[in-house]
């Protein structure tokens, strides 16, 4: 593949997407990212696009086609099958709109085929495996070179139901076997599925790690942090997994040693009012609750002015975390903040590899007393900072993708 001259390819992506006041959400996974990267670089980019359930509007699937970067043309596929009521979208309709995903490959293959004619499709990007075994069946139709099978969450364990989740870890190898590459979030998929669902890496299509990408918050960060107070943040969703019931017991940890620190806690969740109480039965007065906002460049504001993130992953057997790129570790990383976190997630390797912070046991007085390690040790706190803002100003889509592409050419 030739990496070097785009701007005459055609490229697809499949995938679960919806617009919010007109842009694509962020939980529309890599959609907003590849179609920023290509879209321009290319000739056109077919943007097969299917709501999720989660949202309230219409999940009918739609095509946007995008000529040297220009959104030119809008396609939807309205059928009966899809007109799922709202109180039953999010229990109700996983096989339904598996089946609006792979019937939607198809019935738009048809009209991609009418702008390209018999020009070739130079990737065919399929996210999650349904999408990607839709592109392997219609390769030979539209002439696919490269058929990507992009993963951007993945467990082997996906459903709690053992049949569901063997029709789930099928599809999945069916998809591994019939693509020519296998995008993984974090290199522990490709562990996972090698070594312990002992699938043939002859039959596979290559595998290549693909980082969740984070562009480096460069007029939000300063070269100084004001020393007083030191400031820890956690931000994020308020759970057990998450580590948050642990919070309170490292701020009580840290308080025993350095009463110059405050704790600031950003985000809402399960456990919210669990921990909010346990910081009161404490006593806690260095403490800050910011709550949840809606606005992340306000989360970006408040964490750039801290000095120490934390990330107290609590070690659950095949929970999800165990295959993803956190990230609200990414997130912490992009505003220059040293990492303290857990084994529990795969970035763990790369803070540890990279000097990028601690990756410490799960236990409260462990996490606190790396705290206080940073937040005492300025010399240490510095060299840590500057290596976390270097590799921020690194790790954007535009690189990753790049990168990436190099691999394939290779």
């Amino acid at each position: 593949m030739d990496i070097e001259n785009l701007k005459d390819k055609n490229v697809i992506l499949a995938t679960h997407a919806h617009l919010v006041d007109g842009e694509f959400n962020l939980r529309s996974g890599p959609t907003l990212p590849l179609l920023n990267y290509f879209s321009k670089k290319i000739n056109y980019f077919f943007l097969i696009g299917q709501p999720p359930p989660y949202v309230k509007d219409s999940l009918s699937p739609f095509l946007f086609i995008y000529k040297n970067g220009v959104l030119k043309e809008k396609f939807y596929f309205n059928n009966f099958i899809f007109n799922i009521p709202v109180r039953l979208r999010m229990n109700k309709t996983s096989l339904r709109l598996k089946i609006r995903d792979f019937v939607s490959v198809l019935y738009f293959s048809k009209i991609i085929r009418r702008f390209v004619k018999d020009e070739p499709i130079c990737i065919y990007f399929g996210v999650e495996s349904v999408n990607a075994v839709a592109g392997s069946w219609v390769r030979n139709y539209l002439k696919i070179e490269n058929v990507v099978y992009y993963i951007f969450d993945w467990s082997i364990k996906w459903f709690l139901n053992p049949i569901f989740n063997s029709i789930y870890l099928f599809f999945d190898k069916f998809a591994c076997y019939h693509s020519n590459y296998i995008w993984n979030i974090s290199n522990s998929i490709a562990n996972a599925r090698i070594q312990n669902l002992k699938f043939s890496e002859r039959r596979m299509g290559r595998q290549i790690t693909v980082p969740y990408g984070m562009p480096f918050r460069e007029n939000l960060v300063n070269d100084e942090i004001a020393e007083n107070p030191n400031t820890i943040v956690y931000s994020g969703y308020i759970s057990e997994e998450n580590g948050a019931m642990l919070l309170p017991d490292i701020a009580r940890e840290i308080a025993k040693s350095s009463g110059d620190f405050k704790l600031v806690i950003v985000g809402d969740g399960d456990c919210f009012e669990e921990m909010q109480q346990k910081i009161n039965e404490y006593g806690l007065n260095n403490v800050i609750i910011a709550g949840h906002f809606n606005n992340q460049e306000e989360v970006d504001k408040l964490l750039v002015k801290s000095h120490v993130a934390v990330a107290p992953y609590k070690p659950v057997p095949f929970s999800k975390k165990l295959y993803s790129d956190v990230i609200k570790i990414r997130n912490y990383i992009a505003c220059g903040l040293p990492v303290i976190t857990t084994s529990a997630v795969p970035l763990s390797e790369e803070i540890n590899k990279e000097n990028l912070g601690f990756v410490v046991d799960f236990d409260a007085k462990n996490i606190a007393e790396h705290c206080l390690t940073l937040l005492k040790d300025k010399i240490l706190f510095k060299s840590i900072r500057l290596k976390v803002i270097d590799k921020a100003r690194k790790h954007s889509w535009e690189n990753i993708y790049s990168n990436t592409l190099e691999k394939m050419s290779k």
